[in-house]
């Protein structure tokens, strides 16, 4: 159906590099179906926010979640392009794909608190920041 709006060397993909197949692979469907649960952990609150204040604080740190799902974002595609290249699914290279679908899973959350911690610090004068006191425990995290 799109195939025709497109031209043909379009989906071929890349200039000087021939993709493989054009069906997706079990491990590239857990690899997004990983990555979409990473970005929904980016974004979901445990509590709705109960006054206008608050939904006004949540609006004005998508600068932080901009951040958050643009580097998520580059990883996925480094990680499509890669098994749209190679498509490699040996022990090997599942274990070691495993193990970065378990560290972007992971580092989720850590990476929103760091970013929120850095645009709270760039926003002088903050004073609804929950994370301004956490600047005493930045030397702990490396």
């Amino acid at each position: 159906m799109l195939r025709g709006v497109f031209r043909p060397d379009a989906l071929a993909g890349e200039r000087f590099f021939r993709w493989r197949g054009g069906s997706v692979s079990r491990l590239e469907g857990l690899a997004d179906a990983v990555f979409a649960l990473t970005l929904t952990l980016l974004v979901v609150r445990l509590t709705v926010p109960a006054s206008f204040a608050e939904v006004r604080y949540a609006l004005f740190r998508a600068p932080v979640y901009l951040v958050c799902f643009a580097l998520f974002l580059w990883i996925w595609y480094c990680h499509h392009q890669f098994h749209r290249r190679y498509g490699l699914e040996d022990p090997v290279t599942v274990a070691l794909d495993g193990a970065i679908l378990f560290v972007v899973l992971l580092f989720a959350l850590p990476l929103r608190f760091v970013a929120e911690l850095l645009y709270s610090g760039i926003r002088f004068g903050d004073k609804g920041a929950p994370l301004q006191r956490g600047f005493d425990e930045v030397p702990l995290l490396g």
